[in-house]
């Protein structure tokens, strides 16, 4: 599936959704994210955002609130599962 750019919001009409996925489904995994997708478009969600999917050097995950974090990011798939993800946000704009 080929990304079009024409659906790209405009930066001034942009909603952002952070998702971080272990937190937005208990089983952790994008196949599920793909099943809420209709869901965060009605809510007039445009783009996502996704918080860190894979941890940095050190074992730190997320520098700027480490504290309030795990350490360990597990997350449920393939690297094919996050590209289906990712295709699919983009065909629905």
């Amino acid at each position: 599936m080929a990304y079009n750019h024409l659906y790209t919001p405009k930066q001034t009409n942009l909603v952002v959704y952070e998702l971080l996925v272990r937190d937005f489904t208990a089983n952790h995994d994008y196949k599920t994210i793909i099943d809420t997708l209709d869901y965060l478009v009605n809510l007039g969600i445009n783009a996502i955002e996704l918080m860190p999917i894979t941890e940095f050097e050190g074992n730190l995950s997320w520098d700027i609130i480490l504290h309030f974090i795990l350490l360990r990011i597990n997350i449920n798939g393939t690297k094919n599962d996050l590209k289906a993800f990712i295709d699919i946000c983009h065909s629905k704009g």
